[in-house]
């Protein structure tokens, strides 16, 4: 999580070294704007990390992010099938409920669908370990 300007650790030299003095600039000031917005410091973790990175790499303190994709990946753990299947049964649901879920996100019915729809982001879901015998 992102710390305030004034708590975090000073670059390593090799960082500083593939760094320009614009685009350190950039950084300092994007993290100093987004210490001032009305929200606790750090409050939105990694995404203020990747902002700041963002803004470093076009210089800018207003990046732009175009094209974006939203990348799911879904699978099933074996220890949630039935102990007579070789889980341990901790599971609530099966793994027809993950494929629904699935068929919702492909479909435009779940949440996330919705937040990338809204957001122009593209949505890709990928099959990696859907235990139900459908192959996508």
């Amino acid at each position: 999580m992102r710390k305030a300007a004034a708590e975090r650790e000073p670059i390593d030299e090799l960082q500083v070294d593939l760094v320009s003095p614009v685009e350190r600039d950039v950084t300092k000031t994007g993290n100093d704007y987004l210490d001032l917005l009305a929200k606790p410091v750090g409050s939105l973790g990694t995404l203020e990390d990747w902002v700041s990175q963002l803004a470093s790499i076009q210089r800018s303190i207003n990046p732009k992010a175009d094209n974006v994709a939203c990348l799911l990946f879904a699978a099933d753990h074996g220890i949630a099938k039935d102990v007579v299947n070789g889980g341990m049964g901790c599971s609530a649901y099966t793994s027809s409920v993950s494929r629904k879920v699935v068929m919702g996100l492909d479909n435009g019915l779940a949440r996330a669908s919705v937040l990338a729809k809204c957001n122009h982001a593209g949505l890709c879901v990928i099959d990696v370990g859907l235990d139900d015998g459908i192959s996508k």
